[in-house]
C-alpha cells in the first residue's frame, strides 16, 4: 500500500481503489456462496424433474432473497459496512504518510481499542493476563510513535523537517481512527454474523463456524461498502473523475495493492467466523516482522532503537494475548476455564466436596436400611406372638 502511494507519476484516487476493492470482495463472496447455496440446493432437491433453467431461475431468486430478503440483516449490516469503508479510506490516508512498518505496528493497537469495546459494549471478560497483553501493547505503540526514520533525522531546512513531522502526525492520527472504527466495525460484524448460532444452542461455547452464512454476511456487508464508497467517490472525487478518469493513476502495483486489500478483508471475515485468536496472533506478528524487513530494502528504513523495542514489546503482547485461558487460569480457582487441566482430580476442591457428600449418604443410607431391617424383624415377632402365642 505504502508503495503505491510513493512511486512516482500521477496519484491514483483512493477513493476509486476502496470502491474496486469491495467490488472484489462482492463479487468473490457471492460467487462462494451461491456455489454453496446450489451444493445444498442439490442435496434437498429432486432436480432431475426440473430443468436446468427452472432450477437456476429458484437458485438465484434464493440467493437474492437471502441477501436482500426482509429477514436477511441487510439494513443492520449497514453500520458496519460504513465504518469499515471510512476505515479503508483512512488506511490509505496513513500509508500516504507513515513508513509501511511504522503503519504496520502502529495499526496494531486496533487490539487495544477492540478488547475495550468488547468489554463495554458486548461485555465480555478478560483476565489479568490479557489487561497485562493491552498495556504492553500500548508501551510497544508509544516507542513507535516516538521513533523516526533517518530522513526526519537528517533533514536539512527546519521548514522541511517540519512538514514531515506534521505528515506523520496525520498519519498516526488516521491510523488511531482507523483502530477504533475498525473494532467497531468487527463487533458488529461479529455479532450479526454469531447471533442466530449463539441463540440455538445453550452452551457458552461457539458451535461450528457456518461458512455459508459467513459467505452470505461478507457479501451484504461488501455490497453496502461498495454503495457507501462509489457514493463518497463522487462526493469527493466526482469532479476529477470526471476530468481524469476513473482509473486514473492506476499502474500494476496499484492493481496488486487492491487485490491485497480485498484478499484481507476476506481473510478477516473467515478469521472471525472461525474466532482462531491464536492463528490471528501469530499472523499478526509474522506480518509485522516481514513488512519491517521490506521497507528496510525497499524504502531505506532505517531500524532504530525506539522502533526495536516497541516491535519487541507488540510482538510479545500479541503472543501473550493469543494464549489460550487454560495456560494462565489458576488451579485455587475451578471456576475459571482449564482448571480442571490444571489440578488432578484428588486436588480439586469440588471432588473433595462430592465425595464427602457421597460418604455421608452412603452411610445414612446404611442406617436407614438397618433400622427398617430392625422394624420388619420386630413387626414380625408381633405377628407370630398373635397368632401363635406363647410356645
Amino acid at each position: 500500500m505504502r508503495y503505491s502511494r510513493t512511486t512516482p507519476g500521477p496519484r491514483f484516487l483512493t477513493s476509486t481503489a476502496v470502491v474496486l476493492a469491495e467490488a472484489i470482495k462482492f463479487v468473490i463472496s457471492t460467487g462462494i456462496y451461491t456455489y454453496r447455496k446450489s451444493e445444498r440446493s442439490v442435496q434437498e432437491d429432486d432436480l432431475l424433474e426440473k430443468t436446468i433453467v427452472e432450477a437456476n431461475t429458484k437458485l438465484w431468486r434464493s440467493v437474492f432473497s437471502d441477501l436482500f430478503g426482509k429477514r436477511s440483516d441487510f439494513l443492520l449490516l449497514l453500520i458496519p459496512s460504513i465504518l469499515y469503508t471510512i476505515t479503508n479510506n483512512l488506511q490509505f490516508i496513513a500509508a500516504s504518510h507513515l513508513d509501511a512498518a511504522t503503519y504496520q505496528v502502529a495499526y496494531q493497537g486496533k487490539l487495544i481499542t477492540t478488547a475495550i469495546l468488547a468489554v463495554i459494549i458486548v461485555g465480555q471478560k478478560l483476565i489479568l493476563i490479557k489487561w497485562f497483553s493491552i498495556v504492553t501493547l500500548a508501551l510497544g505503540i508509544a516507542c513507535i510513535s516516538l521513533s523516526t526514520d533517518a530522513t526526519s533525522t537528517s533533514s536539512g531546512p527546519a521548514r522541511a523537517a517540519s512538514d514531515l513531522q506534521g505528515n506523520r502526525n496525520i498519519g498516526l492520527l488516521a491510523v488511531g481512527v482507523s483502530c477504533i472504527l475498525s473494532s467497531l466495525a468487527g463487533i458488529s460484524f461479529e455479532f450479526v454474523l454469531k447471533r442466530h448460532r449463539r441463540t440455538s444452542t445453550s452452551t457458552s461455547t461457539w458451535p461450528e463456524p457456518d461458512y455459508t452464512a459467513m459467505w452470505q454476511r461478507n457479501a451484504q456487508l461488501s455490497l453496502g461498502g461498495f454503495l457507501l464508497a462509489t457514493a463518497g467517490a463522487l462526493l469527493w472525487h466526482g469532479p476529477q473523475i470526471r476530468h481524469n478518469g476513473f482509473s486514473h493513476g492506476y499502474t500494476s502495483i496499484v492493481w496488486i495493492t487492491i487485490l491485497l486489500q480485498a484478499f484481507v478483508g476476506v481473510v478477516v471475515s473467515v478469521v472471525i467466523a472461525s474466532a482462531d485468536n491464536i492463528l490471528k496472533g501469530f499472523a499478526t506478528s509474522l506480518s509485522v516482522v516481514v513488512s519491517t524487513f521490506v521497507s528496510v530494502f525497499f524504502f531505506d528504513f532505517v531500524v532504530t532503537r525506539n522502533f526495536l523495542y516497541g516491535s519487541v514489546l507488540v510482538l510479545l503482547s500479541t503472543h501473550m494475548y493469543g494464549l489460550p485461558e487454560s495456560v494462565v487460569a489458576d488451579p485455587d480457582r475451578p471456576d475459571e476455564l482449564g482448571a480442571e487441566t490444571m489440578c488432578t482430580c484428588e486436588e480439586r476442591p469440588g471432588y473433595l466436596l462430592a465425595r464427602e457428600v457421597s460418604a455421608r449418604s452412603n452411610e445414612e443410607y446404611d442406617k436407614a436400611g438397618e433400622q427398617l431391617e430392625t422394624e420388619v424383624n420386630d413387626w414380625n415377632d408381633e405377628k407370630g406372638k398373635l397368632l401363635w402365642g406363647d410356645v
